[in-house]
């Protein structure tokens, strides 16, 4: 079967790890000695230090104005929603908590819209293991909530538009599934793909510039890239991506291109490489990026202005990492010094481009990840601002609160 993780998902991005199958065991001890009188007061103790009520929903507003990010840190309840500011990298603002099923974290879309930001989360109560969960929108300026749908998978990440009107998610009806594309402002709901014989999987990838609808389907053949205009019927198969494995899919701010990640061999070793493919659906052959390079590679994503393209990397033979970004050219790419052991994840760059926002590990490669970190790389110096240093965190991206 071919795999592929274009969503938070599948996504494997290493820090949006789900971890869905996780149980939280100490509630069922709980319950079980609870009922041994001997020991009731102490179980109550305890029960209370561990099931207490959650944080209060009351939104907190950024006390200052000016660019920042948010990003969420994960509880066993609930996960709280951070500010951080361009001001002050020392400082958190805990601007809210959202409530979900033990162990589900919230899965957020990726970006900041219209002061909005929009999550999958399973409900506190729900305690099925089906992975159906809820889409939300969360106004950043007055704190309100709204909910969208209430059928998305949440192993999947929804994904805006370009004009940030309309939210794409995947849903699973009868073991069929769907992608369906919701409007905001009426919320109509459009599914613009099914999942077909013999289709294994299916997974949004976004927008193109002509409004057409993009998304990877697998299938026992390999993992290609499909269309859905409105002009057309029927979905249009543009291009093959992988025979094997493929993930962190990103396509341009223009809509044009897109890079991902594949499984090569090199040296008798297996790790992802950097492919780049034009939206155009016309015998396109993705065109392998830093090819000359011996190194594990990680999440490729765009820059929102100069829409150069931003790599993660690790040398295979000194087992050093470093940044590496295209110089107007796709295909030359300078280093982001200094390097470093670990290696960095790259998650998103800043309005202005000045500072780019990564997930930092200190293990030898994606197979021993070890402990993770949110960090504040600066473009121009280098400099590197440790930021969070809990195990589970999620980033939905900069946000300007002016």
């Amino acid at each position: 079967m071919f795999l592929c993780n274009s969503s938070i998902y599948l996504q494997t991005k290493i820090y949006l790890n789900m971890k869905l199958s996780r149980i939280y065991s100490s509630r069922q001890a709980l319950l079980a000695i609870g009922s041994l009188v001997t020991i009731s007061i102490g179980i109550a103790l305890l029960a209370v230090a561990l099931f207490s009520s959650n944080p209060s929903y009351q939104w907190a507003s950024p006390a200052s104005s000016g660019p920042g990010f948010l990003y969420s840190r994960f509880n066993p309840n609930y996960d709280e929603i951070y500010f951080t500011p361009e001001s002050d990298w020392d400082e958190t603002l805990l601007l809210t908590v959202i409530e979900h099923s033990p162990n589900f974290s919230i899965v957020p879309a990726e970006g900041i819209v219209n002061n909005s930001i929009a999550f999958l989360v399973k409900p506190p109560g729900n305690m099925d293991t089906l992975p159906t969960g809820e889409l939300w929108l969360l106004d950043l300026k007055t704190g309100n909530r709204n909910l969208l749908a209430s059928d998305p998978d949440i192993a999947v990440k929804p994904i805006w538009t370009r004009d940030g009107t309309r939210l794409m998610y995947r849903r699973v009806r009868q073991q069929v599934q769907e992608l369906v594309e919701l409007e905001l402002s009426t919320q109509t709901r459009t599914v613009y793909a099914v999942q077909r014989d013999p289709s294994q999987g299916l997974f949004p990838l976004g927008e193109g510039d002509l409004g057409n609808q993009y998304y990877v389907e697998i299938f026992p053949t390999g993992i290609f890239v499909s269309k859905q205009s409105e002009s057309e019927t029927e979905p249009e198969i543009c291009f093959k991506i992988s025979d094997t494995f493929a993930r962190d899919f990103s396509i341009s701010p223009d809509g044009q291109r897109m890079v991902y990640l594949q499984t090569v061999i090199q040296s008798e070793r297996l790790f992802f490489q950097t492919y780049l493919a034009e939206l155009d659906c016309k015998d396109q052959q993705p065109h392998p990026l830093l090819e000359e390079n011996q190194t594990e590679q990680y999440s490729p994503i765009w820059s929102p202005i100069e829409q150069t393209i931003t790599i993660g990397t690790k040398s295979i033979e000194r087992q050093k990492s470093g940044i590496m970004f295209s110089n107007g050219d796709s295909f030359d790419f300078i280093s982001l010094p200094p390097d470093r052991t670990g290696f960095d994840v790259p998650v998103a760059w800043s309005h202005d481009e000045d500072y780019l926002l990564t997930k930092s590990f200190n293990g030898l490669s994606s197979a021993n990840p070890g402990y993770g970190m949110i960090y504040i790389v600066n473009r121009d110096t280098g400099m590197r601002y440790k930021v969070d240093e809990s195990p589970e965190t999620r980033i939905f991206g900069w946000w300007s609160n002016d």
